[in-house]
């Protein structure tokens, strides 16, 4: 399964953002288990030599983006599946057919497939709608488009009704091709950081510690890209500060060490809350890991351009 974060395409850009700025949040998003980045044409402006083949996937929000898909090559060109047509008679290339489906049910979805699958074009397709809690509805359209159509199929579960969660553990359960996401997201779309956090079928019990520093990361450079609350930042330090509360009770009583302070975040701004996390959420009594398999969010952010930026960029570009 693939894993696109839309993030990218649904944020205000800080005016003091730097090219740097974007590349370092992009290899963030990589590590932390994304497959895809997302990106628009205001994002398209900073990545200037990058290959974006393998990695990454262009928006059309309007028939002029268009052009830009001619300077690049990128993975899929996300179309609205009211353009289609004027895309694949502009230029061949792999389109992801984005269907809003607020206003079908099942069936309506199911015809609009139809369509898309007799039109001449290679690529995939991509449902963006706010299924039920209970996900039966979205259970049923994903059976029923496996047994009738052969394009992959991509879901992006609305998070309006606060049921983004439940739908992409229900279409990874599925086996759909790819779902989509957004780190630091509102409640339009669903926060990747808790799709990680939570993951029940990886985590059981316990969040995948290996991954947190690279979302902490990942929150840590969204500062740098925009002014909007960073919404990814607060969603981990919830899990991971509710997280604590039994674990450090337990082991200051049994193991007899130093009991904890949880971190309360009443008075404290994102950034007291970073700082204090960076140093505390990765001691050893903190989670039951193996530790030698995870290294200390601020030894990944002292090192970050070392171990981060040169593992995917060089002065030719993005490292394919």
């Amino acid at each position: 399964m693939i894993v696109t974060d839309n993030s990218l395409c649904n944020i205000d850009f800080s005016k003091k953002v730097t090219e740097r700025n974007i590349h370092e949040y992009i290899v963030s998003l990589f590590e932390s288990g994304i497959d895809l980045a997302e990106i628009d044409y205001r994002s398209y402006k900073y990545l200037k030599d990058i290959s974006t083949s393998n990695r990454f996937v262009f928006r059309v929000d309007a028939p002029a983006d268009l052009a830009y898909i001619r300077n690049k090559e990128f993975y899929y060109t996300v179309v609205p599946y009211e353009l289609l047509h004027v895309a694949v008679s502009f230029q061949k290339a792999k389109y992801l057919v984005e269907i809003d489906g607020e206003a079908y049910n099942t069936d309506g979805l199911i015809k609009i497939c139809r369509r898309i699958s007799n039109t001449d074009f290679e690529g995939a397709v991509r449902i963006v709608k706010n299924f039920d809690s209970n996900t039966n509805e979205l259970s049923e359209f994903i059976e029923r488009y496996y047994d009738e159509f052969t394009l992959p199929l991509d879901i992006c579960p609305l998070n309006s009704r606060l049921t983004g969660l439940d739908a992409a553990y229900k279409a990874f359960e599925k086996g759909v091709n790819m779902i989509t996401m957004g780190f630091s997201a509102s409640c339009f779309y669903t926060p990747y950081e808790l799709f990680v956090m939570y993951f029940p079928d990886c985590f059981k019990i316990h969040p995948q510690a290996v991954l947190i520093p690279f979302l902490l990361v990942c929150a840590a450079r969204y500062n740098f890209i925009t002014d909007d609350a960073n919404k990814g930042l607060y969603n981990i330090v919830n899990v991971l500060d509710t997280y604590k509360k039994p674990t450090v009770n337990i082991d200051s009583i049994f193991d007899q060490k130093p009991f904890v302070k949880r971190l309360g975040r009443k008075t404290e701004n994102p950034f007291d809350v970073f700082s204090a996390a960076q140093n505390s959420f990765f001691s050893e009594f903190d989670f039951n890991v193996n530790y030698d398999a995870c290294k200390t969010l601020s030894e990944v952010l002292d090192n970050s351009d070392l171990i981060l930026y040169n593992r995917f960029f060089d002065k030719s570009g993005f490292k394919s």
